[in-house]
């Protein structure tokens, strides 16, 4: 039996009632070469030229995971379309698709992370409310839960939505995702190519 509105936002997630369409734009058809970026690296830099120690190791890091970050972020995408289309809404579906943005957002964060430190920039300031706060909102809040800090009404403290991924302080939109996976993809097409193995800067 098909779960009813009051069911699904009282018993599986708030607001899940709401979550009707998935606008996550397809991102991953302008990035033909994502599932091969590791490997594109290793035969690159064999065959194109020297390769120091250092630059194998931040371009492994950091390649790994924008592969991660776009295959997490396909997942999510096709598990989010098949909640929304179905007639009756299967909450297993519904936690893969979260799953998988999660991840998303996990891999994102770890590579924008590492490239801040080589060379050293700041990505946002506390409470600035920047794209980059949010994005590292939404990351430390989904690994380090606290019930008691959830409000009456909430059963969870990252959700879907229509509109991107949301918790009680901040949200990333759908578009915002999209930028923060072109800005990494990007960056990887050049690292990739194994012609700046020193430095993570496109």
């Amino acid at each position: 039996m098909p779960l009813t509105n009051y069911a699904l936002d009282k018993f599986v997630s708030q607001q899940l009632s709401q979550l009707t369409q998935c606008n996550a734009p397809d991102v991953t058809e302008r990035y033909q070469q994502a599932k091969f970026w590791v490997s594109n690296f290793v035969l690159n830099s064999i065959f194109g030229g020297s390769v120091s120690q250092e630059g194998r190791t931040i371009a492994f890091f950091f390649l790994r995971r924008a592969e991660a970050a776009f295959t997490e972020y396909e997942y999510a995408r096709q598990a989010l379309i098949e909640f929304a289309s179905a007639t009756s809404k299967k909450p297993s579906l519904y936690f893969r698709a979260l799953h998988h943005f999660e991840m998303t957002i996990a891999m994102l964060w770890q590579a924008y992370d590492f490239t801040r430190k080589i060379p050293r920039r700041k990505l946002f300031d506390k409470d600035d409310g920047s794209n980059y706060e949010r994005l590292n909102w939404i990351y430390n809040v989904s690994r380090h839960f606290n019930p008691s800090e959830l409000s009456s009404d909430h059963m969870h403290v990252v959700w879907l939505t229509n509109t991107g991924i949301q918790t009680d302080k901040y949200g990333v939109s759908f578009p915002e995702l999209e930028e923060f996976l072109v800005e990494i993809g990007n960056l990887a097409d050049s690292i990739s190519q194994a012609k700046k193995p020193d430095s993570t800067e496109a």
